[in-house]
């Protein structure tokens, strides 16, 4: 859910976003041709496994159990780091700060 609110906060207000997904797969959540940004998710050959179990606290990773990080959702600040760039690249997003207004006073 949390993802989903930061999308929605995001295309409202007509901003770029960096969405973090691990076994949910962002096709059954979001809108890909509408969305400004990228989605973050690591290559796993369960993708997608929270959509496969029917128990409450959701799903076990099959390949780390309860012990670590999914490898689907283990993300490497290059790897960050490479999908802003790659965002700002793009959608053609200036990275150069707007000089303050100066107001005339007398």
């Amino acid at each position: 859910m949390y993802n989903l609110f930061q999308k929605l906060t995001a295309e409202f207000i007509g901003t770029f976003a960096l969405i973090f997904f691990g076994a949910v797969n962002p096709d059954f959540r979001h809108f890909r041709q509408l969305f400004k940004g990228r989605f973050l998710q690591q290559d796993c050959e369960y993708a997608g496994c929270y959509h496969e179990t029917t128990k409450p606290e959701g799903a076990v990773c099959r390949l780390v159990g309860h012990q670590g990080i999914p490898k689907c959702s283990l993300h490497s600040t290059e790897y960050v780091l490479r999908n802003i760039d790659a965002v700002v690249r793009d959608y053609h997003i200036t990275t150069q700060a707007t000089p303050p207004r100066l107001s005339a006073t007398s």
